[in-house]
């Protein structure tokens, strides 16, 4: 008889992978943000550590909870509004005419200041 080698020990299954990857891969999160498993952490197993400050970490018991404290933490990305909108071009000259009114009032004008 031969001698076989034990198989190898694998680690158990991440919990809830599909949320898992949804929330590391797919998600809005997923660009700011590495996700790991630690089967170590009895009590928060899924960690988040952002990418631009690596000093900046997030543990939670579930990926579901870790993904409702990155949404509570992360500030969205804002439009920002290049263009005044039609039903607005009225109030933005007269904005721009009292904002003309005053420089024109200040009295570094004339007096040889420049911007």
């Amino acid at each position: 008889m031969a001698d076989r080698e034990p198989a190898p020990v694998s680690e158990p299954r991440i919990p809830d992978r599909d949320a898992f990857y949804q929330l590391a891969e797919l998600s809005r999160h997923s660009s700011r943000w590495d996700f790991t498993f630690d089967y170590a952490a009895a009590m928060a197993p899924y960690t988040a550590t952002n990418r631009l400050n690596p000093d900046v970490s997030v543990a939670a018991s579930s990926a579901r909870v870790l993904a409702d404290l990155l949404d509570d933490i992360d500030i969205p990305n804002l439009a920002r509004r290049y263009q005044v909108h039609p039903s607005h071009r009225d109030t933005a000259a007269q904005e721009r005419a009292e904002l003309d009114l005053l420089v024109g009032a200040s009295p570094s004008k004339g007096s040889g200041a420049r911007r």
